[in-house]
């Protein structure tokens, strides 16, 4: 099985990347899907947040409240340090036990701190969905409605996307349209 890495900032495009590999019928393995799995309702990992963090950070559903824990976190390095000390472990072990499940030649993990997290070193090659700083600016603002402040805390909080160019051994430039953006993946596509 061949795994390769899909990274990149906040914003620039993984997701509409990974979702157009699952419609070309391969498997992607995402590490947000992890994390979503691993805060589940009643999960160690959710008992791990509320341990850390209190009872606040749990909705009356009993769902993780991401906006409030977010709202902390990309505040205080300190905390996320914290939060991801306590979850990538986890995350982690779903998304191995995921990969070892499929039933696939190649593979493509989806994560967003893959080289913050040391995931580089289980993968083959590394795609890096890459755009420059004001536009992923921009469509982080547009998506999740933040201020220009809240959003360079957010990009600020991952490695800079030139120090993953530097590392990535393949760039995929997401600063045109989706057309522009699928011929590319589909050339990579070729190649592999």
């Amino acid at each position: 099985m061949r795994k390769i890495g899909i990274t990149g900032g906040i914003a620039t495009g993984k997701s509409t990347v990974s979702d157009y590999l699952r419609q070309k019928g391969y498997t992607v393995v995402d590490a947000d899907e992890a994390a979503r799995a691993v805060v589940a309702p009643m999960s160690l990992g959710i008992d791990k947040v509320i341990d850390a963090f209190g009872h606040q950070m749990v909705k009356s559903d009993g769902q993780l409240d991401r906006e409030l824990l977010g709202s902390v976190i990309f505040k205080d390095e300190a905390k996320r340090d914290q939060l991801n000390h306590l979850l990538h472990p986890l995350i982690m072990d779903w998304m191995d036990q995921q990969i070892a499940k499929a039933e696939a030649e190649i593979v493509f993990v989806d994560v967003p701190l893959l080289y913050e997290v040391g995931y580089d070193q289980k993968v083959d090659q590394v795609w890096l969905v890459y755009v420059n700083r004001m536009t992923q600016l921009q469509r982080l603002m547009e998506r999740n409605h933040l201020t220009e402040q809240e959003a360079n805390q957010r990009i600020d909080s991952q490695w800079s996307l030139e120090v993953k160019k530097e590392k990535a051994d393949v760039v995929i430039n997401n600063e045109g349209d989706l057309d522009a953006l699928y011929r590319q993946i589909d050339r990579l596509l070729e190649e592999l």
